[in-house]
């Protein structure tokens, strides 16, 4: 497999990928002790269920708050997979770290950004620009649960002339240190209608009504899950409305689908710092060396976790840039990314586990060659909470088994597949507008499975089963197996998934691939891709795809040593 040459990191002044490597490299090294962001206090703030300590400081000095606001607002925000790309960066060290000032924020912010007023945007870039924080209490459009009311209402105010805010939140990521908070309730006076508000935290929490709540923190991400908030009738001006009253509901509808993109794109961060560890450890333990069945499983097993980074990347890549070049479909692949990219991640991270044996649970002090299986552990249990919980895990059946009977109908070998650039990471995109409330039921993604092309023989190979694989799912949708009352929807809905991630593959693949992409050139790691992809669907693999395993595997390892990501784009890594 063709190596990536190494690169100087950029300044932040530079083009927009760029960027992602100078704010990886000013986060510092993983190994240094006494950076804030080091994999000792990492672990030390983890197991005490809080944020570690400077690390909002050394994020604001990175520029995190510049990446969050819009150019037309002085900041550098302009593409989403830009912003994955520097969200991954901080994942790579703290999970809850990302989700929290990283994806939480950007959740918050981007209400507001096509909806609110000027002097709302104003008022938030300044905000961002300058270190200060937004959260975002998220909408419940289910009915409360009783145990926890968590439940909340925007009403009219009409003595002061605007909003009140009550009820409670069980769980608002970073709230304690918000300034800002967007919240999202139900504002109907006689039938249900949404609002959205831009509320002024801090000062809400002086006058006694906003009052931060204690929760107890879950098995994953421990520092997000400590805080929620009850609003005691918190008052609001009229102005703290975003948009027009009731338009909340569009507007919550419109922004979940960039969430849902970027938070999985960022989830490649968290497990690629895993497959680091995993792949530092057995080196200092001696295992990558070894002769024999096991050395080989062990190298083989490096393998398989770098095409799962990679075909987990290609369809977060497809995500993230349809939201700009697709937005009609930009919710079927945002929601299949949400599903997939947390669950086959976690398996990946699950397999590689058995590299630390017992020791993975053993003590840890964050530093030495042979140490870092308590990091790994702490990725272990944060990466399925990336998925958004039970929610998150099943949005893309929430939004696909209705449609599947017209994409059967419709789409599948017959739709036109979707725009080269969808497919080609740095490539310019055009500027990001609010994503339709209903995009019409179609995929030019799966298109790209049945065009073999210049494909080389054993890449063709295996587009011609997956091809094979889509016609079959087809003709169970239209044979009625798909209709949402029928248990079976769901299973074909998972298929769907992954035949929508082997489109990916195939896609960047063809597209992808230039001077300045050798990896991308290369076959090997689409066939090892799609390989994994047919191995999870159940197909049999052609004997022919393994001869690509030690190209990957040496790819994999090469990285390692030279600090690479285990991604598309390989940038340098700062430890």
């Amino acid at each position: 497999m063709t190596r990536t040459g190494p690169g100087a990191v950029a300044p932040v002044r530079a083009g927009d990928d760029a960027r992602v490597g100078a704010f990886e490299a000013a986060l510092g090294d993983p190994g240094d002790p006494a950076g804030p962001l080091g994999r000792a206090p990492v672990v030390a703030a983890d197991r005490a269920a809080r944020l570690p300590e400077g690390a909002a400081a050394l994020l604001h000095e990175a520029g995190l708050g510049a990446e969050l606001v819009p150019r037309a607002y002085g900041g550098r925000f302009h593409r989403t997979d830009v912003l994955a790309g520097v969200l991954r960066s901080i994942a790579r060290r703290d999970a809850a770290l990302g989700l929290g000032l990283g994806v939480g924020q950007f959740a918050a912010a981007v209400h507001v950004w096509p909806a609110g007023s000027r002097p709302q945007r104003d008022e938030l870039s300044g905000l961002l620009l300058r270190g200060g924080r937004i959260a975002m209490a998220p909408p419940e459009f289910a009915q409360a649960n009783g145990l926890t009311q968590n439940r909340v209402r925007i009403s009219r105010d009409p003595g002061h002339h605007g909003v009140r805010v009550f009820g409670q939140k069980a769980v608002i990521p970073c709230v304690d240190g918000a300034e800002a908070l967007v919240v999202c309730a139900d504002s109907g006076e006689r039938r249900s209608e949404w609002s959205a508000v831009l509320l002024d935290a801090e000062a809400a929490r002086e006058r006694g009504e906003l009052v931060v709540t204690g929760h107890r923190p879950a098995a994953g991400l421990r520092a997000l899950t400590t805080a929620g908030a009850r609003f005691e009738g918190l008052r609001a001006p009229a102005s703290a409305l975003i948009g027009e009253p009731g338009g909340g509901l569009a507007q919550a509808l419109s922004v979940i689908p960039l969430v849902h993109g970027v938070r999985a794109s960022m989830a490649l961060g968290t497990a690629d710092a895993a497959l680091h560890s995993a792949v530092r450890f057995a080196v200092a333990d001696g295992q990558v060396d070894r002769s024999g069945p096991r050395g080989r499983r062990l190298r083989g097993r490096f393998a398989d976790a770098f095409a799962d980074l990679l075909l987990c990347d290609c369809l977060a890549l497809v995500a993230t840039r349809a939201a700009h070049a697709l937005p009609e479909e930009a919710a079927l692949y945002t929601a299949a990314a949400a599903t997939l990219v947390p669950r086959v991640l976690g398996e990946t991270l699950h397999d590689l586990s058995v590299v630390f044996g017992g020791r993975l649970f053993g003590a840890d002090t964050g530093q030495g060659a042979r140490a870092g299986h308590a990091l790994f552990e702490k990725h272990l249990r944060d990466l399925p909470a990336l998925s958004g919980g039970h929610a998150g895990a099943s949005v893309f059946h929430t939004i696909v088994v209705p449609r599947l009977p017209v994409l059967a109908e419709r789409a599948w070998l017959r739709q036109a597949p979707a725009p080269a650039t969808v497919f080609r990471p740095g490539e310019d995109l055009p500027p990001l507008a609010p994503l339709p409330v209903a995009g019409r039921a179609g995929d030019g993604l799966t298109a790209a499975l049945t065009d073999a092309g210049d494909a080389p023989e054993d890449l063709a190979a295996l587009l011609g089963l997956l091809a094979k694989e889509l016609g079959g799912l087809r003709d169970a949708c239209l044979q009625g197996r798909a209709e949402s009352a029928d248990p079976r929807a769901f299973a074909l809905a998972d298929r769907y998934m992954l035949l929508l991630a082997a489109g990916a593959v195939a896609g960047v693949w063809r597209h992808g691939r230039g001077e300045d992409a050798p990896l991308l050139a290369d076959p090997s790691w689409a066939v090892a891709c799609l390989a994994r992809i047919c191995g999870r669907l159940g197909l049999p693999v052609p004997e022919a795809a393994r001869r690509h395993r030690p190209a990957v595997e040496g790819e994999a390892l090469d990285r390692a040593a030279r600090r690479r990501s285990f991604d598309l784009y390989g940038i340098a890594l700062a430890g």
